[in-house]
């Protein structure tokens, strides 16, 4: 967006699309960017009475990596619209990795939440050690807590904390 007058940038880029009139059903989003960048969705359903609901994500994707959302749209009722990121633990690795290239997570706090996620995503596949997956996400979770402002931005970890509670959610 820019000022008309002066022809300068105002504001922080943004995208919109717009989908007229769509069928209820399910529907795919997939962010993704060529280089290194943090980035914040906005879905807002509408349906036939011009009620609305609006979901908010923020992520970071680049190049070989995407974020996937879903969206359960109905028309006839917009609460009954829903809209979640699938996370996965590859996902989270890659966006602690991220994060860390950015210099959103200092580096302690990297080779922490990054050998946890590891050894939760090896947990997290044998029914008999998935309480132990879901105990170290939620040590990573208190983790970031702490470290907000101290380590880790308010950026990461909101992101991190959207994906871990994903992931305790999903387990």
């Amino acid at each position: 967006i820019t000022n008309p007058e002066t022809g300068t940038p105002n504001g922080k880029p943004a995208k919109f699309i717009y989908f007229s009139k769509p069928d209820n059903g399910a529907y795919n989003i997939v962010a993704s960017a060529s280089s290194l960048t943090k980035y914040e969705i906005q879905i807002l359903t509408y349906d036939t009475d011009g009620q609305h609901e609006k979901f908010v994500f923020l992520g970071i994707v680049g190049q070989g990596n995407t974020d996937n959302y879903s969206v359960q749209f109905n028309k006839e009722n917009s609460s009954n619209s829903s809209s979640n990121q699938i996370v996965t633990f590859d996902s989270l690795i890659s966006d602690i990795q991220s994060l860390h290239s950015l210099h959103e997570i200092n580096l302690r706090n990297h080779l922490s939440l990054f050998a946890r996620a590891k050894v939760a995503k090896k947990l997290s596949g044998n029914t008999f050690t998935k309480k132990l997956s879901v105990s170290l996400l939620k040590s990573m979770d208190k983790q970031i807590l702490w470290a907000k402002g101290h380590g880790i931005s308010d950026n990461a970890y909101n992101i991190l904390h959207n994906d871990i509670q994903s992931l305790i959610a999903s387990i």
